[in-house]
């Protein structure tokens, strides 16, 4: 007997046939990064430990498995797993040189950031490379409470570096962000070139809104629109926890660092951080 549904109409005895359902789309490659420059298909080489290991180990990945790999010359590709050697190392081979479909924003984007307490910098270096900041200063300032030996700054620079590296394969970004050691606000400042865009923020009286800093931005980069193809620095100063202090601010302002609010309310670090280099990004800047 047919378990069927037909019609009502006796003219047109016709099954009615349920809805089709439609397959599950592919799941997302798995990125994963080369430090040996891509450059054509066919190509093959051999995987780092670390990420052969991650590819093997933690993902189960296999002979004839496909994935995605970027360079520090942020070339993408399309390849293909095939062979692991003895050492554990997974050979690949280029199967597809992919074309960029990221748009090269306006500025070369450089935020120096207070180091904040509690761990919150792991969480900023990882939102950086997420929003694609092109270099991150972590800096001791006179309200800086974390202080670092110079031991712990290399250890944590690698650590930061990892959670780059990490970001960058999840996030889909091509550029890894590169991270400084740590360093004194006033070493930063000694050698910096007032004459790129600076703008540091700040709760002050006088400083000028976020929204009418980011259209001067615009403006000058029409202005300078003629130029050849390579983007202008911005440099981008936010505070620990208590903010900048006075004579910090004052030599900002001597660099010609406009002294930018973000309204009524006082951010954490973390939260000023992330809504900041957010909002420029994806504005296009």
């Amino acid at each position: 007997m047919s378990c069927c549904i037909l019609r009502e109409d006796p003219v047109h005895l016709r099954p009615i046939r349920p809805p089709k359902i439609m397959k599950k789309p592919h799941r997302r490659l798995h990125r994963f990064y080369s430090p040996h420059p891509l450059k054509q298909a066919g190509q093959t080489l051999l995987m780092t430990p670390a990420e052969s290991l991650h590819m093997t180990q933690s993902l189960r990945l296999g002979s004839s498995d496909l994935c995605l790999l970027f360079d520090p010359s942020s070339t993408e590709s399309l390849a293909q797993i095939r062979s692991v050697t003895s050492e554990g190392k997974v050979e690949i081979e280029v199967v597809e040189i992919l074309e960029p479909n990221q748009n090269t924003p306006l500025y070369y984007l450089r935020v120096f950031v207070g180091i904040p307490q509690k761990g919150k910098m792991d969480y900023l270096i990882e939102k950086a490379q997420e929003c694609g900041v092109d270099e991150v200063f972590p800096m001791e300032t006179e309200r800086t409470v974390v202080k670092m030996s110079a031991s712990n700054k290399d250890k944590v620079v690698s650590r930061w570096n990892r959670i780059t590296l990490q970001a960058a394969k999840q996030s889909g970004s091509l550029k890894l962000s590169q991270i400084h050691k740590p360093q004194k606000f006033d070493q930063i400042t000694h050698h910096f070139p007032p004459e790129d865009a600076c703008a540091v923020f700040h709760p002050v009286a006088g400083a000028i809104a976020f929204n009418e800093w980011v259209q001067s931005l615009k403006h000058d980069k029409i202005e300078t629109a003629q130029n050849p193809p390579v983007p202008p620095f911005l440099n981008l100063f936010i505070g620990p926890e208590g903010g900048f202090a006075e004579g910090e601010i004052h030599q900002l302002i001597q660099l010609k660092a406009q002294v930018v609010t973000l309204g009524k309310t006082i951010m954490k670090v973390d939260t000023a951080f992330v809504g900041i280099i957010a909002a420029l990004r994806m504005l296009g800047y």
